[in-house]
C-alpha cells in the first residue's frame, strides 16, 4: 500500500503595523488649542482574519492624545483584506513633551499585543498680536 504525505497549516492571523510594535509615533509640535493628527496603519499578515480590541492610552500624558473613534473596536481585518487606518491625535492642553502609551490587544498568537509609545511637543499659543522686533541702533 503506498503512503501519502500531507502538510496540516494552522490557521493563525499575523499583526504587522506601520511603524512597527515598540517604535515611537512622535506627532511632532503643536500649538497648546490646536492638534495633529497622524496614522498607524495595521495589516494582517497570515492566513486567517485579524481581530484587535481594547486599544487604551496610558501613561502621564494620556489626558492629551485620543484614537480615532472610526474604525470602532473590536475591529476585524480579514485574511487578504486591505490595511485598517487608525488615527492618532495629540491635542495638547499644557506646553512641553507629553508623552504617553498606546497598547491594543491583538489575536495573534505570536503578538498577542501591541504597543507603540506616543510622544508630541505642546508650544505656546500665539495671543494673536503681531510683534515687530527692531534693531538696537547706537547714536
Amino acid at each position: 500500500m503506498g503512503s501519502a504525505t500531507f502538510s496540516v497549516v494552522a490557521a493563525t492571523p499575523g499583526y504587522a503595523s506601520t511603524p512597527a510594535p515598540g517604535n515611537t509615533i512622535n506627532l511632532g509640535s503643536v500649538q497648546v488649542g490646536s492638534s495633529v493628527t497622524t496614522t498607524l496603519t495595521i495589516s494582517e499578515t497570515g492566513n486567517m482574519t485579524l481581530t484587535l480590541s481594547n486599544p487604551q492610552i496610558s501613561g502621564a500624558g494620556a489626558s492629551h492624545f485620543r484614537l480615532a473613534s472610526s474604525p470602532s473596536f473590536p475591529l476585524s481585518i480579514p485574511d487578504g483584506g486591505a490595511s485598517a487606518t487608525l488615527l492618532v491625535t495629540c491635542a495638547p492642553t499644557t506646553t512641553g513633551t507629553l508623552s504617553a502609551t498606546l497598547t491594543m490587544a491583538t489575536n495573534d498568537p505570536a503578538q498577542a499585543s501591541a504597543s507603540y509609545p506616543l510622544t508630541c511637543t505642546g508650544l505656546a499659543a500665539d495671543d494673536g498680536r503681531m510683534r515687530v522686533f527692531l534693531p538696537l541702533v547706537r547714536r
